[in-house]
């Protein structure tokens, strides 16, 4: 079981408070935000991905009961449309590697795996081994585990934070300068549209 974090806010959203980065990394951070989901909008939007809208969904919170209980496998023409979803997931992901970047490790592994399982099970989905509502159902489940780890995570890491600040409170900065590094309270909210979730990283 995987036992990392991120944190399920459904709808798009970019937030910057507190500090721990200057205002030009902040303003840097919303402008590749900003980017990014042009990006992803944009390749979502591909004609090519069009014969595949009505049996699975780009953003997986916009699965419906009708995708989820289909039974038919992809065609031939579908599989194009496969891959042409394929290339713009990868096209959305590559997007937003700068924000990855300044991100939490935990926060960027939970993404990376859930982004594969859910490419891996496009490929069973192509190579006609489960059905669309199979593909949908798992990718869902996928989603929402991805989900309860980051929710279990998030904890951790607050349970951390309030443990340092704890410490310095009761340990009284000395003449020569502090003794423990002060606590950054930057919240980072952002979300790739195929992903489903919205990742929000404090440090």
């Amino acid at each position: 079981m995987r036992t990392r974090i991120l944190v399920q806010i459904i709808g798009y959203a970019f937030l910057l408070s507190g500090c721990g980065h200057s205002q030009q990394q902040q303003n840097a951070i919303r402008e590749s935000a900003i980017q990014a989901k042009q990006t992803c909008d944009s390749a979502s939007s591909d004609p090519a991905i069009t014969p595949v809208l009505n049996k699975i969904a780009i953003n997986v919170r916009d699965t419906t009961f009708q995708m989820r209980t289909n039974k038919s496998h992809a065609t031939t023409t579908e599989k194009q449309a496969l891959e042409a979803w394929i290339r713009a997931r990868s096209q959305c992901w590559q997007a937003y590697a700068s924000l990855r970047r300044v991100g939490q490790p935990q926060i960027v592994a939970v993404e990376r795996d859930v982004w594969q399982e859910t490419d891996s099970l496009v490929a069973e989905l192509y190579s006609g081994d489960i059905s669309y509502g199979e593909f949908n159902n798992k990718r869902t489940e996928n989603v929402n585990e991805g989900e309860r780890e980051i929710a279990n995570i998030k904890q951790e890491l607050a349970a951390q934070r309030a443990q340092i600040r704890a410490t310095q409170s009761s340990n009284p900065v000395p003449a020569h300068g502090p003794d423990i590094a002060p606590v950054p309270s930057v919240t980072n909210c952002y979300q790739p549209p195929m992903l489903g979730i919205v990742t929000c990283q404090t440090y």
